[in-house]
């Protein structure tokens, strides 16, 4: 299994193109979408009014902001839990 520093330094050091085909070829990388961290990056800079500037700026749509928000927002406490289920 080859790592994606393995494959850059071969490019690097100016490897032809047919050996890394040889050597590479339809190995598979993934490269995420957005950073790692954006999620609290979002949740920074939330103002309440700036859904759509937020998935702008980190790729994503604007339900994936809503989700964020919708999952890192404190829950709010019932004032009758002590009520059976009527």
């Amino acid at each position: 299994m080859f790592t994606v520093e393995d494959i850059a330094a071969a490019v690097k050091d100016g490897t032809p193109i047919e050996q890394l085909y040889k050597k590479f070829g339809g190995f598979s990388i993934y490269i995420p979408k957005v950073m790692p961290d954006y999620e609290k990056k979002v949740i920074a800079e939330f103002n309440g009014y700036n859904h759509a500037s937020l998935a702008t700026k980190y790729n994503v749509s604007m339900n994936t902001i809503y989700k964020i928000i919708r999952e890192h927002k404190p829950r709010q406490a019932t004032l009758f839990y002590f009520l059976p289920n009527i």
